[in-house]
């Protein structure tokens, strides 16, 4: 019978199940994506860009970037009122201003350091930051946000404070000095940032304030006359020299030549090792997250 011949579709030797038990998997593969441990050629993997992406939109939540801009206008706000009242010689008023700014940095650098060091060990013990396809991209992602609010604090303190003292009258340093003056506040305090995070995420919050603490005793201290030629390849006394150091220079009057040229000297040492602690500061922080276990060293 012509009914009997008909084969279901189910049982029709032309069709294996097996293979469209094969479709089905690879179609629901598909969809739910790598599983963990495998990598998608197809996917999007983990770039620089995109893991400092995803470090911005973390510190949305935080009020972190609110309180530094705000510390640093703070401070912008109380010095001008000040100089508006009492009056001093314009170049020393911008030199003691860098140099309070540029001894503070480290202990600033140290807060923040342990602060997300202390963020990273709340997040599953480092899991945020270790359980990531490429370790040093997530590292590098985290520094390079606290890099560029960095830089935005910095650009924070100097750029009201050159209006203010321009407003008041007692502008003594040109744009471009002024741009040498925040290059160097930059530059100084690049190489912190690497190193302050690492002592924070192998040791902790506590060890990470601490070194803040001690750079920015350290860095005050070598203002003085211990550290006129020894400052130039300690990172924590790099921010205020090299800022503080265009007004001084720029005032060359000040100084007979043979002190002058030996200052300019020193000066330049400074600028060139503030790249080179940066560069080295760097490739240290890449090197030891590669090797990093969380719970050895650390309390």
């Amino acid at each position: 019978m012509r009914g009997d011949r008909v084969r279901s579709p189910s049982t029709s030797p032309w069709r294996h199940p097996g293979r469209s038990g094969e479709t089905a998997d690879r179609r629901s593969r598909g969809k739910r994506g790598p599983q963990p441990g495998q990598t998608s050629s197809s996917g999007p993997l983990m770039t620089l860009i995109g893991s400092i992406r995803a470090e911005v939109i973390r510190q949305r939540h935080s009020r972190l970037s609110v309180v530094l801009i705000g510390f640093a206008l703070g401070g912008v706000l109380i010095f001008l009122g000040y100089y508006s009242f009492v009056t001093y010689d314009p170049w020393s008023e911008v030199t003691v201003y860098l140099e309070l700014v540029g001894g503070v940095i480290p202990l600033v650098v140290g807060l923040v350091c342990g602060f997300v060091a202390e963020r990273e060990l709340q997040a599953g013990g480092y899991a945020a930051l270790l359980s990531l396809p490429s370790r040093r991209l997530a590292l590098a992602g985290v520094m390079i946000q606290m890099e560029m609010l960095y830089v935005l604090v910095a650009l924070v303190s100097v750029g009201p404070f050159a209006l203010g003292m321009a407003l008041w009258g007692q502008n003594p340093l040109s744009m471009g000095l002024w741009l040498q003056v925040l290059l160097g506040l930059i530059l100084g305090g690049a190489a912190l940032i690497p190193l302050t995070m690492v002592i924070a995420l192998a040791w902790g919050r506590q060890f990470g304030i601490l070194t803040g603490v001690l750079g920015s005793l350290l860095g005050y201290l070598l203002q003085t006359g211990l550290g006129d030629r020894i400052w130039w390849f300690l990172p924590p006394a790099l921010p205020s020299h090299l800022s503080a150091g265009v007004p001084a220079l720029a005032d060359a009057g000040r100084l007979a030549q043979g002190a002058m040229d030996g200052y300019r000297t020193v000066q330049g040492l400074g600028w060139v090792m503030s790249i080179v602690l940066a560069l080295l500061s760097w490739v240290l922080a890449m090197v030891w997250v590669a090797a990093f276990q969380p719970g050895r060293g650390r309390r």
